[in-house]
């Protein structure tokens, strides 16, 4: 029986941890890209709908890339192979509620795009690349 309460104290410690890690960073424009490299490094596309724009003005690619998690593991697997090794480059503030982040992506991180993001609610989603 003692075994028992261990294992689920531990069952629930484990599971609440795993529950809070996945609330996504989006209090910059970087770290809200951040957060999407995140997901292809690790696999875990269960939080990359929070990164949308609540107010459904993304392009249909950021749209993509949100509905990753219900997607084909094809999709899937094409985004982690061109994002694992992505990374941020430059964050520019356009204004208060709207920045662009330049980034290199690709198979060898050879690519450069710009991701462009929306501040709402003291939170950045991704827009527009």
């Amino acid at each position: 029986m003692p075994n028992k309460f261990i294992l689920c104290c531990f069952l629930f410690l484990y599971t609440s941890k795993l529950s809070i890690a996945q609330v996504p960073k989006q209090n910059s424009p970087r770290n809200t890209l951040e957060e999407a490299f995140k997901a292809a490094r690790t696999g875990n596309f269960s939080y990359l709908h929070l990164l949308c724009d609540p107010e459904g003005k993304n392009d249909g690619d950021t749209q993509k890339l949100c509905n990753l998690q219900n997607g084909t593991l094809a999709d899937k697997l094409d985004y982690r192979v061109q994002f694992k090794l992505a990374h941020s480059l430059e964050e520019k503030y356009i204004d208060e509620n709207g920045a662009t982040v330049t980034f290199k992506f690709g198979k060898k991180a050879q690519l450069f795009e710009t991701m462009l993001l929306v501040k709402r609610d003291d939170k950045w989603y991704l827009i527009s690349f």
